[in-house]
């Protein structure tokens, strides 16, 4: 039949049985149902919302968090497509080049990931482009500002003053289709993205390092880009002269985890040097961020006929900082915020002067060094390292290559062997080099420059690779709810299933953090009230153990262990041997509330498989991480702050409510500068001197003059001889974990341990991936262990963590809204944890799902669910071999996400190829 009308008839069951006749008029009908049915899905699929699909082919690779795969090609159906596969070229290798220039052009932008500034103790001069031995920097900090000071009179000092009556945004150009493109996502500052950049241009007064700068933000912890804030030059003639330019001095990238206006200061990894006089732009972008989630950068209106900074101007540009507006325009918007084109941005630089002597060795042996990052390689059997190097005099000055392939134990490359070294046969299997240049000089007024290092590498090719996918971000809109996902679609083609594997993870883009004490065993730590060391209970970790097991932990056990140290590490070290197989052993308690003991068994303990083994060896991980971690560090138990010697003076003031303890004799304020000495400044009862003027006084003089004061004469003069002045103030602000800098360092605790303690992943720790655990080194062999080199404090991990781990091509395409899960109940079954976590509430819960005796269950009558830890818990207890379906909308609410392959094989001969990906999302 052909032509049938979209026409619903009611069909009764009387039409059918047997010996029932099929007329050409029940046919007719059957087809107008159909016709209908057909026509009514049609409608229904044009009223619903399209989606949008994001297809990556080849795919946007994370270069600095991916390693053993290289780009390439593949034939499939006769086509060549582009894939990522292991590199099979055995002559094949890696040549990287490291410059210390950070100069932006469309087309050629400064890797600023090769070098590893945290490590790093050499100074990086990029206004030069070049490494050298650093000089030294002296205490006192200038402030270059843009920011009204007024006085504080509860404070009893001067003041930044923030408020501004504007906001201007920092992102993609709203004016602009958000068309995202795969070369953006690869390098965000490349020149062709319609962004809104905005700059401050300031001139500096006193010269020195530039440490941090602190702007007025309003951020959000969920944008498309990071908040990149960068210290460029100034152009230096012609009609932009004093307009920002492409040189970039440092770069420095920045998330927030929570949102609103404040001060932020942004410290710079690598810390330029500023000259007195010039001219330089604070420039801020964030390329990829839409104008409903980006960031905003605080100020004035130029209408409020109102410069508070002379001295530079706000900047506009909409192409990602290559060409620039002096204040630029005002937002076509009728709200408030960036209505009118800005005339400054608020600002404060902090400089720290810095000496005109480089620092010389204490001995030959003593470089500062640059570290590069790890380079993730193939299997190495030939590597070169080359520096170019200026300003060269052996006599005096000693420079030195070095390469590990652990982070630890060092091996000098030498001129002899031509700065190589090869490996033959014993080629090194890791996945990873690491490699550093030191220098250092005996003469204070000379030091070498480092120009470039060039490392090259001949390599096999590699067993294991890991591929990652930058972070994708779609647009986001008002509108959306909370789930934008859809589906994603990460297809690969193994040679040899057999011999390889392939597994995918989908990788959060957020900071998780998770916190472990750090506990040495005694009676301080672990009888103590945990208030003062963790939050279990208000009773100390032995009595919370004790009352939680009391059937095998007595009383007497208890006040035995309690008597001294000596006793509660036998009784940690026999409870541990009598209970870790039966029960839970103390240690093991301690562990499951993220608390971990230092130190070793006893050599003579009775369990000789513990024997002088640590008590800890990993530190387990409560979720799934994604390679590599973004911070791992330790800090101390309790908190403290450092103050100035400025701040100690003003507040003996303060605390003696006397106006005259500090006077300056033939004071100059033209001369108050290095020259001044520090003699000039002394204590006496005879004179009076307003906070204003005292301010004034104070901020003309270093910090080492200050110190010097403090230390011959306010420490010792009869006027300040109490408890609020000299000595005394100091010790009584060590009771209070106040400590004056530079003078009472030496005094109690030093201060060096009370810092936080940072650590490197392959040089401090490596991560075992797959069951979610860090192990510390403290020795250089493949037989590393955690041995007490952690600090007591608190370790806090940080980590972009995994939505779903394990993935496989058959599980491709992946439905991100609708996840369904099926299982057979074990006998008498009460629970089932669900893969990812649900949104409030579970879809559906079916029992023999398709058969005759299928059942729905209804939540919070037959089954609870616990939306925190993914359990569903039902009312009855499952009969043994039940088929149970589980039907759910998974509780993804990020707004950017990235795919990760983790690729292994047996041998060199297989072959994986990861192909182009997409995600779809709702519009």
């Amino acid at each position: 039949m052909t032509n049938c009308p979209a026409k619903y008839t009611y069909i009764s069951t009387a039409n059918f049985g047997d010996h029932k006749k099929v007329t050409q008029e029940l046919l007719e009908e059957l087809c107008g149902n159909d016709q209908y049915l057909k026509s009514k899905v049609t409608e229904l699929f044009d009223m619903t919302d399209p989606e949008c699909r994001k297809r990556f082919n080849p795919l946007i690779l994370d270069e600095a968090n991916s390693f053993g795969a290289v780009f390439g090609y593949t034939i499939e159906d006769g086509k060549s497509i582009p894939v990522y596969m292991f590199d099979n070229n055995e002559e094949g290798g890696f040549k990287k080049a490291v410059t210390f220039e950070f100069s932006d052009t469309p087309d050629n932008i400064y890797d600023d990931d090769l070098v590893d500034f945290d490590q790093t103790t050499a100074y990086i001069n990029t206004a030069k482009g070049e490494a050298t031995v650093p000089k030294g920097t002296k205490p006192k900090i200038f402030k270059n500002t843009a920011v009204i000071r007024r006085y504080n009179p509860g404070q009893k000092k001067w003041m930044p003053n923030w408020n501004n009556n504007s906001y201007w945004y920092i992102g993609y150009n709203k004016d602009k289709n958000y068309n995202l493109k795969a070369k953006w996502l690869k390098n965000e500052l490349t020149g062709d993205i319609p962004a809104v950049c905005r700059a401050q241009t300031f001139t500096v007064i006193n010269g020195g390092v530039l440490e941090s700068v602190s702007l007025k933000l309003r951020v959000t912890p969920i944008t498309g880009s990071k908040l990149i804030v960068e210290i460029r030059d100034t152009v230096s003639s012609g009609s932009n002269k004093g307009f920002p330019s492409s040189k970039v001095l440092t770069r420095q990238y920045m998330t927030f985890n929570s949102k609103g206006e404040s001060v932020q200061s942004i410290t710079f990894q690598n810390k330029p040097k500023l000259k007195a006089g010039h001219k330089y732009a604070i420039v801020l972008r964030s390329p990829l961020s839409d104008y409903n989630n980006c960031y905003w950068i605080g100020g004035w209106s130029k209408h409020c006929n109102e410069d508070p900074y002379k001295y530079g101007d706000a900047f506009l540009s909409e192409n990602n900082g290559y060409t620039w507006t002096r204040y630029g325009k005002g937002d076509k918007v009728r709200y408030h915020d960036g209505r009118y084109a800005p005339v400054d941005f608020l600002f404060e630089c902090h400089i720290k002067q810095t000496y005109s002597e480089y620092k010389t060795r204490a001995s030959e042996n003593d470089f500062y060094y640059v570290y590069l990052k790890p380079f993730f390689t193939n299997p190495i059997k030939e590597l070169s390292v080359f520096c170019n190097w200026t300003n060269l005099d052996t006599t005096k000055h000693k420079v030195i290559i070095e390469i590990s392939r652990n982070g630890k134990d060092w091996e000098e490359l030498t001129e002899a062997e031509n700065w190589t070294k090869s490996y033959a046969s014993n080629i090194i299997e890791k996945p990873f080099l690491f490699v550093r240049v030191g220098m250092n000089t005996s003469d204070s007024s000379t030091a070498p420059s480092l120009g470039t290092i060039t490392v090259t590498a001949k390599t096999v090719p590699q067993t294991k690779a890991y591929v990652r996918t930058q972070f994708y971000s779609p647009r986001m809109t008002g509108m959306l709810a909370s789930h934008i996902w859809s589906e994603v679609n990460a297809p690969y083609i193994i040679e040899n299933t057999e011999k390889s594997t392939a597994e995918i993870d989908i990788i959060q883009n957020k900071d998780d953090k998770e916190y472990f004490k750090i506990l040495e065993p005694t009676l301080d730590y672990l009888h103590a009230p945990t208030d003062d060391v963790g939050n279990l209970t208000k009773r100390s970790y032995v009595q919370e153990y004790q009352t939680e097991y009391s059937d095998y932990f007595t009383i007497s056990d208890y006040e035995n262990a309690t008597k001294n140290d000596t006793n509660l590490k036998t009784w940690i070290e026999n409870n541990y041997v009598t209970y870790h197989e039966a029960a839970t052993d103390f240690i093991t308690w301690l562990k499951e509330n993220n608390v971990y003991l230092k130190g070793d068994f006893s050599d003579d303990i009775s369990d000789t498989d513990i024997a002088g083994q640590p008590y800890f060896t990993y530190i387990e991980l409560d979720n799934s991480p994604a390679y590599p971690l973004c911070d791992v560090f330790v800090t101390p138990n309790f908190t403290y702050d450092i103050i100035s010697v400025f701040d100690a003076i003003t507040y003996v003031t303060d605390a003696n409510n006397t106006k005259d303890n500090i006077v300056l004799n033939n004071y100059n304020e033209d001369a108050a500068d290095e020259s001044t000495s520090s003699s000039n400044l002394s204590s006496s009862n005879d004179a009076t001197i307003d906070n204003e003027t005292l301010q004034e006084i104070l901020n003309s003089y270093t910090e080492s003059q200050l110190t010097t004061y403090w230390k011959t004469s306010v420490s010792n003069t009869n006027v300040l001889a109490d408890s609020t002045g000299g000595k005394e103030l100091a010790n009584d602000l060590l009771k209070n974990n106040i400590y004056i800098d530079q003078v009472n360092n030496s005094t109690g605790q030093s201060l060096d341990d009370l810092k936080q303690t940072s650590y490197v992943e392959w040089c401090d720790f490596d991560v075992d991936y797959d069951n979610d655990r860090i192990r510390f080194f403290t020795k250089s062999d493949d037989d590393m262990e955690v041995k007490g080199n952690l600090p007591v404090g608190e370790l806090v991990v940080a980590y972009n963590p995994l939505w779903v781990k394990g993935i496989t091509a058959d599980e491709m395409p992946l439905k991100m809204d609708l996840w369904i899960e099926s299982f057979l109940a074990s006998d008498n079954q009460k629970t089932y944890t669900t893969k990812v976590a649900p949104q409030d509430n579970i879809r559906q819960i079916l029992l023999y799902e398709g058969e005759n005796n299928e059942t729905e269950l209804i939540e919070d009558t037959d089954f609870t669910v616990d939306y925190i830890n993914n359990i569903i818990t039902f009312k009855e207890a499952l009969p043994e071999n039940t088929p149970v379906t589980v039907r759910y909308t998974p509780n993804l609410t990020d707004e950017s996400l990235a795919i990760a392959y983790r690729l292994d094989r047996q041998n060199t001969t297989n072959q994986i190829y990861v192909k182009g990906n997409y995600f779809t999302t709702r519009t």
